[in-house]
């Protein structure tokens, strides 16, 4: 799960694929999953990694 986040966190950033396998072994049916629940999703995924930055920020 914590790799589903970390891509997370990459797509937000706009990073392409290659470097997110790269960067965190992910497939890219997993990339791909994790941009289908960012984009499509109901929104939650978003909302979780806006609070995961806000807590970072706070530390």
């Amino acid at each position: 799960m914590e790799q589903r986040f970390e891509v997370a966190k990459m797509l937000k950033q706009n990073k392409v694929y290659t470097e997110i396998m790269q960067k965190t072994n992910a497939s890219s049916a997993t990339i791909s999953r994790v941009n289908r629940m960012l984009n499509l999703g109901t929104g939650r995924l978003g909302e979780i990694l806006e609070q995961m930055e806000d807590k970072e920020e706070t530390e």
